[in-house]
């Protein structure tokens, strides 16, 4: 199988935690594919029974390979198609009924081959998709379709348990966590010996985890997931006998970085809005700028949404705007700024043009580039103006008609007087595009400030507010002069 079924109707339920393991795992993908510079066919997914095996069909985007196997033999099959063809990326997905129940006598054998396959387990503790029998992961007692005086045996560790077989590299992971979550795929896929992947999956149907999972302070419940110590060795046998034994659902720390969520559904949902007679669409991505992010991952992760977003947009007739926000947070130079800007733009019309997004039909809203907030030198209007149109020299098509402006949370007679800057260098140089504002903060901190919430200011804050619309249009045509 290397495209979809049309007639496969299968869904899975709202909130069901298999959505953000489908994210990770096309999310890893795609990296995989950027790194390797490999076709998306060179990577095969062999799925197994249940909601789980569902995941080969319902993957979006390029299809990778797909093997929907038997019950509990997806490392048998994806051993096959190892032997025949080693150079193929191997993935299994499967449940925790389907890997660890009929499925567990193939775990051991795998484990001391170490099978060069990445397996990745979502477990919910229960057969969800024949209505929540228990599963080898129930906890003692539970009482389901299948167990109605309650479960006689304790849950198995699974992660203790794969320790024990000799598999050579276990993580554990949460379905919501997908950022994490795809760097472990990826981990795993790049690691050359058999690798599983523990996703703790919760069914909202038949076993929602979620609150025991993450815990509630309000209602005085721990949670169930706990952070492994950044010191942590992955080498260390004992070290990693000694986490798993502390029960509970172990947790990897990650960077400090985001990936918008919302793709699932959207196509309805935009269809719906264009209904209602929306014209134009917005997705913002927020890449933060340190020492160590943003990872190349991160980018094109976010790029990937943005792209498929626009491209959805496009289809349902609207007007898609493209926000790859670079926030201003941090001590960082303006170079810096501009590495990353462009890196940014660059991975984010790559993805455009691969999701055949018409560059015509689009805007696109992004930061100008500027040293960080806490810099010590922040950058003057002229040295903004330059490095921002550089960048769109070196990165933004011809065929983008607009350019929209976010303010950032800068000053607003700092952000106006940048603006004004952009315009008059992009003029001399005959630059192609419209460059304008989509200011937010810059429009109405002055006139919210003036308002103070008293309706006696009414009159004072609309005219604050006239005063920054007027400087904010002079400085879209470079005619902008600062008021004392």
């Amino acid at each position: 199988m290397t495209q979809k079924n049309p007639e496969y109707d299968f869904e899975w339920c709202p909130g069901c935690g298999d959505f953000g393991v489908r994210r990770a795992l096309e999310r890893a993908i795609e990296r995989r594919i950027i790194e390797t510079e490999e076709p998306v066919e060179s990577n095969v997914i062999v799925a197994g029974i249940g909601c789980s095996g569902n995941m080969v069909h319902l993957l979006d985007g390029p299809q990778p390979y797909g093997i929907h196997g038997l019950h509990g033999r997806t490392l048998p099959i994806a051993m096959g198609v190892k032997m025949g063809r080693p150079e193929l990326n191997v993935v299994v997905v499967a449940g925790d009924g389907d890997f660890l129940s009929i499925g567990m006598e193939h775990i051991a054998p795998q484990a001391q081959r170490n099978l060069n396959v990445c397996a990745v387990i979502m477990d919910n503790a229960v057969y969800g998709l024949t209505k929540g029998q228990s599963s080898p992961t129930s906890e003692l007692g539970m009482v389901t379709s299948s167990t109605p005086y309650g479960k006689t045996e304790d849950a198995l560790n699974a992660l203790r348990m794969y320790l024990t077989f000799g598999v050579s590299f276990v993580a554990s992971a949460m379905s919501s966590k997908i950022n994490d979550l795809a760097d472990m795929i990826v981990q795993g896929m790049e690691y050359p010996g058999f690798s599983i992947v523990h996703v703790q999956s919760p069914c909202t149907v038949s076993n929602d985890t979620y609150e025991e999972l993450k815990g509630s302070k309000r209602k005085g419940i721990e949670p169930k997931a706990w952070p492994i110590d950044e010191g942590h060795d992955p080498a260390d046998l004992s070290a990693a006998h000694e986490i798993v034994d502390k029960g509970g659902v172990p947790l990897p720390s990650s960077p400090d970085e985001l990936v918008t969520e919302g793709l699932d559904g959207l196509r309805d949902r935009l269809k719906e809005y264009a209904d209602l007679g929306a014209g134009f669409t917005k997705w913002r991505a927020v890449i933060t700028i340190t020492d160590d992010i943003p990872t190349s991952y991160g980018m094109a992760a976010n790029a990937h949404a943005l792209a498929r977003f626009a491209a959805l947009s496009q289809e349902a007739g609207l007007v898609p705007i493209v926000e790859p926000e670079v926030l201003r947070d941090g001590d960082h130079s303006i170079e810096r700024c501009l590495e990353v800007t462009e890196e940014t733009l660059r991975e984010v019309f790559d993805q455009l043009a691969q999701q055949k997004v018409l560059l015509e039909g689009m805007l696109l809203k992004p930061s100008m580039v500027i040293s960080g907030g806490a810099a010590e030198q922040r950058a003057k209007p002229e040295d903004v103006a330059k490095q921002t149109i550089e960048c769109f020299k070196r990165v933004l098509p011809s065929a983008v008609p607009g350019v929209v402006f976010l303010s950032g949370g800068e000053p607003d007679n700092s952000v106006t007087a940048n603006l004004n800057a952009i315009n008059q260098k992009a003029a001399k140089l005959g630059a192609p595009w419209q460059l304008s504002f989509s200011f937010g903060r810059s429009l109405q901190g002055a006139p919210l400030a003036a308002w103070a919430g008293k309706s006696e200011n009414t009159e004072a804050a609309t005219l604050a507010f006239f005063t920054r619309a007027r400087l904010t249009s002079a400085a879209r045509q470079g005619n902008y002069e600062p008021e004392d």
